[in-house]
């Protein structure tokens, strides 16, 4: 037998054996890291498109913030002082994020402003971007509309019938899906009544009144909205006496609140009534010294007591009593 031929075959064989496994392993690697590489890849163009989506978000809500405030003149370059015309500058979303809206893209109309707002994930202060997004939005302008039958911006609305008593000046609309009783001498600044129902009212211009409107859906504060503000709430109290600026501070009640004073720049979210001997005043630290920033939610009714001036939004699922 030849011993020395046989263990150079089987050598022969075993090293073909190991080669054919080290370029099966190195194949396998090779893909595992074009993979990664790729994985890696789409990772990162997701999270700079993820960027500039939240930046042009950002700069969609400094604008409608901007055309919310009460201070806002229709038609004004006014956002431009503090909304970026260019994409040039320092990021305002994180470190990489980077919105801006260019003048030439608000286009004004009597009721509404059409804009383009412009949201960049970038890595430098060159112009150069990663990623993109561009928003194309369309607000209405937060004023009463006059024979509209539709509810816009400040006033008061209701989802059944609204009764009011008593000398009154009202600065807005009103709308409600029942009827509308104005008892006592009423104004009306900056306003239309609007009722589904019959409108009931001694010395208001006939021009301002409109009766037989479409009914809109009216919202109720969901139980999650409690729960939520609940969480968020600077103070949990149901006995509240309240003088001056509150610097934006929440206040919450399980239950029935009653409230003392009057203040401004906070918000008041009762589960139950809330019974308030006192006012809201305007402005507050950080505000317009016209703007309203008294809040009042409640999940029962809401009774102002007094003929005070009361400035506040308020949003309750009973009845409003003034």
């Amino acid at each position: 037998m030849n011993i020395k031929n046989s263990l150079s075959r089987q050598t022969g064989n075993a090293m073909v054996i190991a080669l054919t496994l080290i370029s099966v392993a190195a194949v396998v690697t090779l893909t595992s890291m074009r993979g990664s590489m790729l994985q890696e890849k789409m990772v990162a163009n997701q999270n700079v498109k993820a960027i500039s989506f939240m930046a042009a978000e950002s700069g969609a809500a400094s604008f409608t913030k901007w055309l919310k405030d009460p201070s806002t003149t229709w038609n004004s370059t006014g956002w431009q002082t503090t909304i970026p015309t260019t994409a040039a500058g320092a990021p305002n979303v994180g470190s990489k994020g980077y919105y801006w809206i260019s003048p030439g893209d608000v286009s004004w109309g009597a009721n509404s402003v059409t804009l383009k707002v412009r949201g960049y994930a970038k890595s430098d202060s060159s112009a150069n971007a990663n990623a993109k997004t561009t928003f194309q939005i369309t607000l209405t302008k937060p004023t009463a509309g006059a024979g509209s039958g539709i509810y816009i911006g400040s006033g008061m609305i209701s989802g059944g019938t609204m009764n009011l008593n008593g000398s009154k000046n009202i600065n807005g609309s009103l709308y409600a899906n029942g009827n509308i009783n104005l008892n006592g001498n009423t104004t009306i600044t900056n306003g239309t009544v609007n009722s589904h129902g019959i409108v009931n009212v001694n010395g208001v211009s006939g021009a301002l009144i409109n009766q037989g409107v479409p009914t809109i859906s009216v919202p109720t504060i969901p139980p999650s909205f409690f729960s939520t503000m609940n969480t968020q709430a600077d103070v949990r109290s149901c006995l509240l006496t309240l003088i001056g600026d509150q610097n934006g501070k929440i206040f919450y009640c399980s239950g029935n609140v009653t409230l003392i004073g009057s203040f401004s720049n906070a918000t008041i979210v009762s589960t139950g009534d809330v019974s308030m001997n006192g006012s809201g005043t305007l402005g507050g630290s950080g505000k317009s010294s016209t703007a309203v920033t008294v809040a009042i939610v409640a999940g029962g009714n809401v009774n102002f007591n007094g003929a005070t001036n009361n400035y506040s939004v308020v949003w309750t699922n009973g009845d409003y009593n003034h």
